[in-house]
């Protein structure tokens, strides 16, 4: 209930989503935090011309029986997996097929040593061999430049997307 109350006095400045607003394993408390959300935006926030904030969640889940769950129970509109924790690549994709199914929108977690460079590389895969698509709608990717003095090759942004590298690997 306390997530709900806070997000009550946040809603009036349009927030597009609130990551996590409760403990991470907690399916039941996303969805009715995600209910009362949407319930918030059809009864005031629609008319003002705010977006939906959604829930975003499912970085700190590790397997897709878990993300099976949460979408079951419609408790986030947003997935944010992080990679390595969810097992790689192949399990990613599982899950991913999973919320573009139950038309969630994907941003993936990459706040980590390493993850936005992993990120960075999804996102091209997903242009190249699946979506064939830079639509913005439903495709967010987080990105933090820290940290890249560790890797030999920079990771580049323009214009708020990420840059194929020139060179293999990171």
């Amino acid at each position: 209930q306390q997530s709900i109350d806070w997000m009550d006095k946040l809603l009036p400045f349009n927030p597009y989503w609130i990551e996590e607003p409760t403990s991470p394993d907690d399916i039941l408390g996303h969805a009715a935090i995600q209910r009362s959300l949407e319930k918030a935006h059809e009864e005031t926030y629609a008319a003002k011309g705010h977006v939906l904030c959604n829930v975003a969640t499912g970085e700190q889940m590790s397997n897709r029986i878990m993300h099976k769950q949460f979408l079951k129970m419609n408790s986030y509109n947003i997935l944010q997996t992080d990679i390595v924790r969810l097992g790689g690549l192949s399990e990613f994709m599982v899950v991913a097929l999973m919320a573009i199914k139950n038309k969630k929108k994907i941003c993936l977690h990459a706040g980590g040593v390493g993850l936005c460079n992993y990120a960075a590389h999804v996102c091209i895969l997903d242009y190249v061999k699946f979506s064939g698509s830079l639509g913005l709608e439903g495709k967010m990717t987080e990105y933090v430049d820290h940290l890249q003095e560790h890797f030999v090759h920079d990771l580049v942004m323009k214009n708020g997307r990420y840059m194929a590298p020139k060179d293999n690997g990171f």
